[in-house]
Parts: structure tokens; sequence; C-alpha cells
């Protein structure tokens, strides 16, 4: 196991990252992911989709998105690095740099926690967890009583979860 507070854009083999979580990556894995903006910050609308745009922009051009959605003051996404090179994925690090950072900039403002959580999905019944919790969030915050009535949700393929 290697350790590293470096940002990487690829890796090749497991390694675990501190900075004030663990991040925890390996190749060929399958991510739910959060991002939380800064206490103070509240998408609306307009900057909601910017976020959810750059979201997809990088669906198949570093990650294959199997699902997002974008609230108030936070993301989930549920995806699966690519492999630039065989045996290399990106890295969450560049992942996340990428979908913050742009979207920020499109934004025109610092909005995201430097931080988020991560977690290796290890199985298909953690799979479902994980996409029905991402899925109803929009109706756990009242925001709608059909998930799939939310502007902001991505889910890509089959939707009978």
């Amino acid at each position: 196991m290697r350790h590293s507070n470096r940002i990487k854009t690829l890796i090749d083999s497991f390694i675990v990252r501190y900075r004030h979580l663990p991040h925890w990556e390996s190749p060929n894995s399958i991510y739910f992911v959060t991002s939380r903006c800064l206490p103070y910050i509240r998408l609306d609308q307009s900057q909601k989709s910017i976020v959810l745009e750059t979201i997809k922009f990088l669906n198949g051009r570093k990650y294959e998105l199997y699902a997002a959605v974008v609230m108030d003051d936070h993301f989930h996404l549920i995806f699966k690095p690519l492999e630039p090179e065989k045996g290399k994925a990106f890295s969450l690090s560049s992942i996340m740099h990428s979908i913050k950072s742009y979207s920020a900039h499109r934004i025109g403002e610092k909005i995201w926690m430097d931080e988020y959580y991560d977690r290796i999905i290890r199985n298909s019944n953690e799979l479902k967890r994980k996409l029905h919790y991402l899925i109803m969030n929009p109706v756990k915050a009242g925001y709608v009583s059909d998930p799939f009535q939310y502007e902001w949700l991505y889910i890509a393929g089959d939707k009978s979860l």
C-alpha cells in the first residue's frame, strides 16, 4: 500500500491518501462520491445546471458516469474512472479537481470545500443501495415527489431501480 498526499493524474495500483478524510483508490473500481459547497454557499438553478453540465461533460472523457445529482449545497456521483492507458486509471483527485475547478470557474467564485467523501463500491447490492440513495436525495429534501422530475438528476441507462 502506498501513501501519497500529492495529486496524481493516473493510478496503476491501490493507494491511500490522507487529508482530513482517507481516500482509497484502486484501478477498475466504482466510486460513490459526495462533494459539499462551502458553508455559506447555496447553488441557484443556473449554478446547479453548470455543475451538472460539467459532470456530464467529463462522462466518457475521465469516467463512466452511472448517476449524479446536484443539490443546493452538494452533489453525489457514482462513476468508474476510465483508463486512458492500459492498467492506469484517472485518479479521484484529478477527477474531482476537474469537476470542482471548472464549475467554480464558470460560476465565477470558489464554491467547493476542498475535501470530499468517497467510497469504493464493493458489490452489486451496495451499488443498488447507493443508486437508490442518490436518486431519492431530491425527494428526501422535499424538492419533488418523483425523483425523475428533478432537473439536476442524471441516471445512465435503466431507471427501474
